[in-house]
């Protein structure tokens, strides 16, 4: 893992003035989802949760995170948590959401990669 991610499970938190992402996805995603955001030199905390997490510490992890991304075929009770919020990007819907949010991607890396995209355009 790169030198400039922090990745936190659950029971932990890491409290840092640094971006941070909450992903629910499943966790043979994390390694080519850090590997990308590793890339960058951003300091960056990743929050990572699957269907098994407590939802107290993924409502925290969530309420500090500064993206969360969401896959509903892993859970979709955390869905219904943060779907209205525009920090929320999501993928794998059963429906169309976009009159509630129109952040759909197709997968946690796709996420990313417009993540870095938009870093480096903003320098």
């Amino acid at each position: 893992m790169s030198d400039n991610l922090m990745f936190v499970t659950q029971p932990d938190l890491y409290l840092a003035d640094q971006e941070s992402i909450l992903f629910i996805s499943k966790r043979n995603r994390a390694d080519s989802v850090c590997q990308l955001l590793g890339t960058s030199t951003q300091n960056r905390t990743v929050y990572w949760a699957t269907s098994t997490t407590n939802p107290e510490w993924v409502i925290t992890a969530g309420n500090l995170a500064t993206y969360v991304v969401i896959d509903f075929q892993e859970n979709l009770f955390y869905s219904g948590i943060f779907i209205d919020k525009a920090k929320c990007w999501y993928y794998n819907s059963p429906i169309d959401l976009n009159r509630i949010n129109i952040n759909q991607i197709t997968t946690a890396e796709e996420f990313v990669v417009k993540l870095l995209e938009n870093e480096q355009a903003n320098g």
